[in-house]
């Protein structure tokens, strides 16, 4: 997510506005949004018609991104597990008839059932929903390997940004990689960057650091010539 669109909402989350304050806030946000730098490679990458998924989507920058670039004909599938946050998130796509996207309230992992996210503070006092994450107990949320969730689907994209959980992700989403092997925009944290890095490896991808995310694509002769420079995981 851009800094400035994150700055926008760690302000408001702080003051904790009314819903239905934050919902039209948050429709406004977007309505003005500059895509990030990263955020370029989606439209390089993701062609009308095709289908996308957007883990981690949190109140929708990507999702609206994703959404232009598959155009009418597309899908964009948007995970967002907090309920509140979720409900910014659906409420942007209603009132930006973002008729290509599907929301769902739930998170990405290596397994189907249900599982836990926190919700930090800020030390000032507010929830701090950007940096939610699944964790071993608070908000009770759905789980799902996207093996599960998306069994007959063959995304050509995938954004992943679900906050030192990526490695879970790729576990879960096995099955898919190996049917239509998707390019991924991943923010890797640094505590498993070694394991994500040698587990895409396996899946026969080359990667390339973005300012803040990791762009992975498929390598090799099978898949066709990378169009962007890439380097070797390894």
């Amino acid at each position: 997510m851009p800094k400035s669109v994150r700055g926008l909402l760690r302000r408001a989350m702080r003051h904790r506005i009314a819903a239905p304050w934050k919902r039209a806030y948050y429709v406004r946000l977007l309505r003005r949004l500059r895509p990030e730098q990263d955020a370029l490679f989606c439209s390089q990458y993701v062609r009308p018609g095709e289908v996308v998924l957007d883990l981690g989507a949190n109140i929708g920058a990507y999702t609206k991104i994703l959404s232009g670039c598959v155009g009418q004909d597309g899908q964009v599938h948007a995970l967002e597990p907090i309920p509140e946050t979720f409900g910014y998130l659906f409420n942007s796509v209603q009132r930006l008839c973002l008729r290509n996207v599907f929301c769902y309230n739930v998170a990405a992992s290596s397994q189907t059932g249900l599982g836990y996210a926190a919700v930090p503070e800020y030390k000032d006092g507010g929830q701090n929903f950007y940096q939610a994450h699944l964790a071993n107990d608070g908000i009770r949320v759905r789980i799902f390997r996207l093996d599960d969730l998306f069994a007959d689907l063959s995304p050509s994209f995938v954004k992943c940004d679900v906050e030192d959980r990526e490695l879970e992700v790729i576990l879960g989403a096995a099955k898919m990689i190996e049917r239509c092997h998707p390019v991924w925009l991943m923010e890797v944290c640094l505590e498993t960057q070694a394991d994500v890095m040698k587990l895409m490896r396996a899946h026969g991808y080359a990667a390339r650091k973005l300012e803040k995310n990791w762009l992975f694509v498929p390598a090799g002769p099978a898949f066709g010539a990378v169009s962007v420079p890439t380097q070797p995981l390894g």
